[in-house]
């Protein structure tokens, strides 16, 4: 086990280029968006810190504010156009939209992706009014237990090896396999 968590564990270069790119693309993003009416947040496997080497992938929470924004839900992902436009332009980065429960953003920026989720900033799931609203609630709740037992993260990586092994990671519905968080909670 030690030898697999040393092949699928980022190395602290990896882990160094990987934060200075999405510190970049957090302060890019944190100048594009309105900071009273929406946030940008890290979210994923990056968050967490139970990422795999060689991910390129990283999710970004673009949280708008409950109280303003929780009767126009359905809206986020059109609000939150704009501003990637804008900023992709201005940055000369490419973007897709893609859809899903709610449309989100795939913004490339060097060798990375970010995918720019529209939510909801809840406090708790009943304010819930996306499935992806829940989202930041299970990176918060896995970094808990994270804090109890710092080698859960290196048993997540497994877990997680293991699905991709199998070709059962994945929540895509082309995939319809185990989500991160999935294998996270299962861990």
């Amino acid at each position: 086990l030690t030898e697999a968590i040393n092949e699928i564990k980022p190395g602290n270069a990896e882990e160094q280029q990987l934060t200075a790119a999405t510190k970049e693309m957090l302060n890019k993003l944190a100048r594009a968006l309105k900071p009273k009416q929406c946030r940008a947040v890290i979210g994923g496997s990056v968050a967490k810190s139970t990422w795999l080497t060689g991910v390129k992938d990283i999710d970004v929470f673009a949280c708008f504010n409950y109280k303003r924004y929780s009767g126009k839900s359905e809206t986020l992902s059109e609000q939150l156009e704009p501003v990637v436009k804008t900023l992709c332009k201005k940055h000369r980065h490419k973007y897709e939209k893609l859809h899903g429960s709610r449309d989100y953003f795939r913004i490339r920026q060097n060798n990375y992706q970010f995918e720019v989720i529209p939510i909801l900033d809840i406090k708790s799931a009943a304010q819930a009014k996306n499935i992806t609203d829940a989202s930041i609630l299970h990176a918060n709740w896995v970094k808990g237990r994270l804090k109890k037992s710092p080698t859960l993260a290196d048993e997540i990586r497994l877990t997680k090896a293991f699905m991709i092994a199998q070709r059962l990671y994945g929540a895509e519905s082309y995939v319809r396999g185990f989500s991160g968080y999935c294998c996270e909670v299962l861990t």
